[in-house]
């Protein structure tokens, strides 16, 4: 929830104008509710409601003078003009009109999947940090690993890596090679590919070297 503080009202008539309807009171971060609820925020809008009404006695402070504007859901999702005026202090009134105000749907998030058939070459990511992307990356379908390091598996982090993958029943293919170096890695990208596509990168290698940078040169 997004913590603006929001009244939403529920209009049983869709023909009724806001000033004259019966409501049906409910106070939540309704602009974040309405792009973000999986279910449950729309299960504790009546508690929150009841709750406030017993607390305060009133949906509205007892200092205001004048109703507080009415804006329709709908355009939350589209006006920043609305957005704006629900972030500013004090009640705010959300009109849900059943039958006229028209909701967003978001589409939900496609999960990554990498085809089993492919391979994905993995520039570094030997080191312990690394294991938790290769454990999400096996997850979803990833089952050719190709890894391009200077070190190759020299390093005990690295050497005890690969008989991991290979365990779980995938390819594991390390090429001893400096990614700067392009003649050395088009030659792994040409072995590689002549077996299976390559169809993801992930880089994750760095050399640093310290100087002054006017000192440096553009290699």
């Amino acid at each position: 929830m997004c913590g603006v503080p929001c009244l939403a009202v529920s209009s049983w008539y869709s023909a009724t104008p806001p000033s004259t309807a019966p409501w049906t009171l409910a106070v939540c971060g309704i602009a974040h509710a309405y792009e973000n609820d999986d279910g449950s925020a729309s299960s504790r809008v009546l508690d929150t409601s009841v709750a406030l009404l017993a607390e305060t006695g009133s949906p509205f402070a007892p200092a205001t003078a004048v109703s507080p504007p009415v804006l329709d859901v709908e355009e939350l999702l589209d006006a920043g003009s609305a957005r704006d005026s629900l972030a500013e202090p004090g009640a705010n009134v959300l009109a849900i009109g059943y039958g006229r105000s028209e909701i967003k749907a978001r589409k939900p998030r496609e999960q990554v999947r990498f085809a089993p058939e492919n391979a994905d070459v993995l520039v570094g990511c030997l080191g312990g940090l690394d294991r938790s992307l290769m454990t999400w990356m096996f997850e979803r379908g990833c089952r050719n690993f190709v890894f391009i390091s200077r070190s190759g598996t020299r390093k005990a982090e690295a050497a005890g890596v690969v008989p991991r993958l290979k365990a779980e029943g995938v390819s594991v293919d390390v090429f001893c090679a400096d990614a700067s170096d392009k003649k050395a890695l088009a030659d792994v990208v040409a072995e590689v590919a002549a077996t299976r596509p390559i169809r993801g990168v992930i880089h994750a290698a760095m050399m640093f070297q310290d100087g002054l940078f006017q000192e440096m040169t553009f290699d």
